[in-house]
This record gives C-alpha cells, sequence and structure tokens, in this order.
C-alpha cells in the first residue's frame, strides 16, 4: 500500500474514531452528572469532571483587540514584524463521487 493511501485510510479511521469519542465523552459526562459524580475510578482509568471557563468581553475590550489586530498587519506590512514558517501537510478526503 503506498504511503498516500495508507494516509488517506488512517486519517478516516482515526476521524470516525475521534466522533465516537466524542460521543462517548458526552454520554459519560452526562451520566456522571446525573448522578452528581466528578470523579469515578475504575479499571480502564479515572475520569474526572473538569470545568472549562469561557470569557464574553465587554465592547471596550473587543475594541481593543481589533485595534491590535490592525496594528498586527501595519508591523507585518512594513517588515516589523519577524516571519517564521513551517510546513505541514494538509489532507482533503475525495468525496464519495470522485473516488468511483
Amino acid at each position: 500500500m503506498n504511503l498516500y493511501k495508507e494516509y488517506a485510510s488512517l486519517k478516516l479511521e482515526k476521524d470516525l474514531i475521534e466522533e465516537r469519542i466524542s460521543d462517548i465523552n458526552k454520554a459519560i459526562v452526562e451520566d456522571m452528572g446525573s448522578r452528581k459524580v466528578l470523579k469515578e475510578e475504575s479499571d480502564f482509568g479515572k475520569f474526572t469532571i473538569c470545568t472549562k471557563k469561557s470569557y464574553k468581553y465587554s465592547a471596550k475590550v473587543t475594541l481593543l483587540e481589533e485595534k491590535i489586530k490592525v496594528e498586527k498587519f501595519k508591523e507585518q506590512e512594513k517588515g516589523i514584524a519577524k516571519l517564521s514558517e513551517s510546513h505541514y501537510l494538509l489532507y482533503s478526503n475525495k468525496k464519495e463521487d470522485d473516488q468511483n
């Protein structure tokens, strides 16, 4: 099997596994939540409900963030900002119609 075909196959498998993990994750969180349990140890490991915080900022802060974006762009255009590049692989799965 060539590398490209193997990569495509593994990527599809990974995506399906991640989707299933996400579904199971939600089910476990719901189960533990309904039982008011924050930590649970089993033969498979320890499961812990964690809290992720996120904030919605005021218009003032949002405006400041926009100003920073503009200043960053200006520095990029003037060559003041230092550019760093790295290479990565972008893969898109062929649609079913394209594979047949």
